[in-house]
């Protein structure tokens, strides 16, 4: 079945036990791996997959209709669009159908893989958090669909999208915070919050220190959950190709070069300029060392990074790529993985280091220190402290049993936790402990008797 695109203008696009256990009674079985068209060594293999005795749950059968709403436009395949396929997947598996709303569109093996799962993708431009013309047409769709559970993700979906699912009468509507709300809002702002409280049947949120944030702004602690997406592991497992350049030949490193790596894109809050200056600070004592900045090359502020590694003299030791989409197979090769950002940021780039057994340096802020145990699974310094990220990276660099040691860790705290297996059953705990909880007049009529 072919992907589904739809647009309609063009608009510029400016309770924790059984969570757990839920988690724990996931299936493992993997169904056969679709590797995507012009990606080399990606698949969408199944990390929850379909068991052959599996029926859908009751819960599900009462309502089972689920549109996504998502404010971004998936233009790279990475450990979120890995959750979004292994939620559909688990979804059909359990009797429900997935329809996807992206603000444009998203990367054509992503949407593919999506419509082979059974998802369906839709593309509404959104202009803003009001744009009008996105609010009456999600209404429509959420009325010819008639959808059970409405479920909206970062902060330029969420408000339309909880409008339409008052105006619509949907009968669950989740909202799902991904990053912080910032410090300072208007009187109208604070208004639709209040009002919050009362239309959203469920808050997500990604980190306990964002719940908290959360719950400072007036939410209701009892509608806050705190969901981590961790990556997918089958990622981790895949083998490249064996005419495959490695990291090294790719980017002219030496096979004795120490590979430092951060993934992230060039924006001030990500600490790229924290981390370059504690790099040349300890080129001298381990010349031998390679910087590899993924993703930099993208975003604002990478013409600030370039100019900053030429004037600290280091552009021979120091590449700076555009986003990839091979960032598991790169990761393998690495020894030391950092992730040096001044506030709170996604959790994604530490947890998928950690998958490839890295040893990550990454710093004390939001909720980072809810995944690393400082010495234990990774090393945590103060954001912004330059010294103490050279300090860090010398450490490792020069003890390969550190880094053995705390990439083994890491790994076991990923398998346990932080992983789309676990995610995405804890979500569908969540998903039908509302649909339990849901008044009888609260379904849509199509859904009686």
């Amino acid at each position: 079945m072919k992907a589904t695109v739809e647009a309609i203008s063009t608009l510029p696009t400016d309770p924790d036990t059984a969570v757990a256990q839920s988690c724990a009674a996931s299936s493992a079985a993997a169904l056969a791996d679709r590797s995507f068209a012009g990606i080399t060594d990606l698949s969408f293999a199944s990390t929850i997959g379909e068991q052959a005795n599996h029926r859908p749950t009751e819960s599900f059968l009462a309502l089972k209709r689920v549109m996504w709403v998502v404010g971004y436009v998936p233009g790279k395949l990475g450990s979120f669009e890995r959750f979004m396929h292994v939620f559909a997947r688990e979804c059909r598996a359990r009797g429900a159908q997935v329809t996807f709303l992206f603000r444009g569109e998203p990367f054509p093996a992503f949407a593919e893989a999506l419509s082979q799962v059974g998802a369906t993708v839709h593309v509404v431009p959104i202009c803003s958090r009001f744009d009008w013309r996105f609010i009456i047409r999600l209404s429509q769709l959420v009325r010819e669909q008639r959808v059970d559970i409405l479920h909206s993700n970062f902060d330029l979906a969420n408000f339309g999208a909880a409008l339409v699912a008052v105006w619509t009468g949907t009968p669950i509507y989740v909202w799902h915070q991904h990053n912080f709300m910032g410090r300072n809002f208007s009187l109208l702002r604070w208004a639709f919050l209040k009002c919050l409280n009362s239309i959203a049947d469920r808050v997500f949120c990604v980190t306990d220190t964002m719940k908290s944030h959360l719950v400072g702004k007036g939410l209701n602690a009892s509608r806050v959950t705190r969901l981590y997406i961790g990556p997918d592991l089958d990622l981790f497992a895949l083998k490249p190709k064996p005419d495959a350049l490695s990291l090294r030949q790719e980017f002219g490193f030496l096979e004795m070069n120490a590979v430092i790596v951060c993934v992230s894109d060039a924006r001030p809050e990500k600490g790229h300029l924290i981390l370059l200056q504690a790099f040349s600070l300890i080129t001298t004592q381990f010349p031998e060392a390679r910087l590899l900045l993924i993703g930099a090359q993208d975003g604002a502020f990478a013409k600030r990074l370039q100019v900053e590694v030429q004037s600290l003299g280091i552009g021979d030791r120091v590449r700076l790529t555009k986003i990839r989409n091979d960032v598991p197979r790169l990761l393998e090769e690495v020894d030391v993985s950092v992730v040096p950002p001044t506030e709170e940021v996604s959790l994604l780039a530490i947890m998928e280091s950690m998958a490839a057994s890295k040893p990550v340096i990454a710093t004390r802020v939001g909720g980072i220190p809810e995944v690393i145990a400082d010495g234990q699974t990774g090393l945590l310094v103060s954001p912004g402290d330059v010294a103490a990220l050279a300090t860090a990276l010398a450490y490792l660099l020069r003890n390969a049993s550190a880094r053995e040691k705390l990439g083994k860790a890491g790994r076991r705290a990923v398998e346990e936790e932080f992983n789309t297996r676990c995610a995405a059953s804890r979500m569908l705990a969540v998903y039908e402990d509302l649909v339990r909880s849901t008044p009888t007049n609260r379904r849509h009529p199509h859904l009686e008797g």
